[in-house]
């Protein structure tokens, strides 16, 4: 595969411009500007110019020095499942060419800058990559850091750790080196077998990989499809191209990931009684804070239904607009679940379950329609007591 020579930002900058998903993002601390993309739309990295698709398959971390304007990261390429585009299908691959199988890990990817030490993502600084800071102190990463920084490569990395886990439940926290990149021609420069030589060399865990020998791709491709606990595989051939093979346990996880990310939409979900359906596939950890979580929401709406309602008892009056004067002054918040109801809250004991099950649907209805953004939460967190849903999945 040839991949696009890039100088300078302007190689770049030309071709995506009037791409509104494409921006180019100004990072003060690392003095660079990285390409990144806030929304991806199926023709994003597509061109009916190859050379022009190349380039956009690049628009996904690169980093520019804000001075020079050189490439100073160039993480891996956009490459696509196997299937996913009619190029990436099995029947357009020569797959006679040499090839190995490299595991897909799970993790978030770490890039090295040529002109700073600090390790970055797709995103640049982000909380993730200050993470891998200590580990970037380490000997031997910095001596191979270095060496990386000296012939103007970029080194990625696999940072799989439980403190930003995605899906698979790393035990031991770990940075595993998966490639190294000219920064210019976007050359892979040591194929998988020539990677682990350089992780013994620098005493560097490497991505697991094997040279393909005399087997079946579709065997392979069964295989790793029906597999559990992993994510899946990369088929890496010898020019650099890639292909992307993804377990269906794993696709399965990650869709049920992906909605519970936030906090809102753990909301939601226990609002339309949807938790027994993401339990079931998500692992122990995930099931025991969802539980925890469920648990301490509806309690807290229990609670304070209870306390609304109480409420409305003490201020009852026979005129609805004293009663509305006696309930605003007092708790103006209170007002919008009691008001429609000041004859519920005449002291009849009939009315008394009446009163309670309105106040909790509004409750209810007023925090789904409220939790459709994260500060909007906050400002209704007191109908649901002082809990937060700590955020398990931090990047991806």
């Amino acid at each position: 595969m040839n991949f696009s020579n890039i100088k300078h930002y302007k190689d770049l900058k030309k071709e995506i411009e009037n791409r509104p998903e494409f921006v180019f993002n100004h990072e003060e601390e690392t003095n660079s500007y990285v390409v990144k993309y806030n929304v991806l739309f199926s023709t994003s990295f597509e061109h009916e110019d190859e050379n022009i698709s190349q380039l956009l398959r690049e628009a996904r971390g690169i980093t520019f020095d804000t001075s020079s304007g050189a490439v100073i990261s160039r993480k891996y390429h956009k490459f696509y499942n196997i299937g996913e585009k009619p190029s990436s299908s099995i029947g357009n691959i020569d797959f006679s060419k040499t090839h190995w199988i490299m595991e897909k890990l799970d993790g978030s990817c770490i890039s090295t800058l040529t002109t700073s030490p600090l390790p970055v993502t797709k995103a640049g600084r982000s909380d993730v990559a200050k993470m891998v800071d200590v580990w970037f102190q380490k000997d031997n990463y910095r001596k191979f850091n270095e060496y990386v920084r000296e012939n103007n490569w970029t080194a990625s990395y696999e940072f799989c750790s439980l403190r930003q886990r995605i899906v698979v439940e790393y035990v031991d926290e770990n940075l595993i080196l998966t490639a190294v990149r000219d920064n210019i021609t976007g050359e892979y420069v040591f194929n998988p077998d020539e990677l682990k030589e350089i992780g013994k060399e620098y005493n560097i865990p490497v991505v697991n990989s094997y040279k393909v020998e005399n087997q079946n791709i579709e065997d392979i491709i069964s295989s790793i499809k029906s597999a559990e606990g992993i994510e899946g595989i990369i088929i890496r051939f010898e020019d650099g191209n890639m292909y992307k093979v993804k377990s269906d346990e794993y696709i399965r996880f990650h869709n049920a990931v992906s909605r519970i990310k936030q906090e809102k939409d753990i909301i939601r979900i226990i609002l339309n009684d949807e938790l027994d359906d993401i339990l079931p596939i998500v692992n122990d950890s995930d099931k025991k804070e969802l539980i925890n979580f469920s648990d301490k929401f509806l309690k807290g709406i229990y609670n304070i239904t209870n306390e609304i309602f109480i409420f409305g008892l003490a201020n009852y009056s026979d005129d609805q607009k004293d009663f509305a004067i006696n309930v605003i002054d007092k708790n103006k918040l209170y007002s919008k679940f009691i008001l429609r109801d000041r004859e519920l809250f005449n002291g009849d004991k009939n009315n008394i379950d009446i009163a309670r099950n309105n106040i909790q649907t509004r409750i209810k209805e007023y925090i789904y329609k409220e939790s459709a953004s994260g500060p909007r939460v906050e400002k209704i967190r007191w109908l649901f007591g002082d809990i937060c849903f700590h955020k398990i999945y931090m990047e991806e």
